[in-house]
């Protein structure tokens, strides 16, 4: 999604990897470090064949609420992700998070 942050994973030969990108264009989808810290990142294939991203992520204080979206590429070039098609089903996938502290 533009003008996004993303979490992004996929397969590398014969593993996950997990990248962070900065999202300000289809046309420039650049792994790049995210405004908010994050670390341990890994990721793992569930029983049905779906990939699961875990790790820890720091919130600033000021923010109460954080938006996710969780969305299918349509796949990956040397290591690069492509861009999606904007099918209905993929803005089922929008969420909210409230933060509590």
């Amino acid at each position: 999604m533009v003008v996004s942050q993303a979490l992004i994973t996929f397969k590398n030969k014969d593993s996950l990897v997990v990248k962070t990108y900065n999202l300000s264009s289809y046309s420039s989808i650049v792994e790049g470090k995210l405004s908010f810290d994050v670390w341990d990142l890994e990721a793992e294939t569930d029983h049905d064949g779906k990939m699961v991203i875990y790790g820890s992520l720091k919130v600033p204080a000021s923010v109460e609420k954080v938006n996710q979206v969780w969305q299918v590429g349509s796949g990956v070039i040397n290591d690069h992700p492509m861009e999606h098609g904007f099918a209905k089903r993929q803005s089922r996938f929008l969420g909210r998070v409230e933060v509590n502290r």
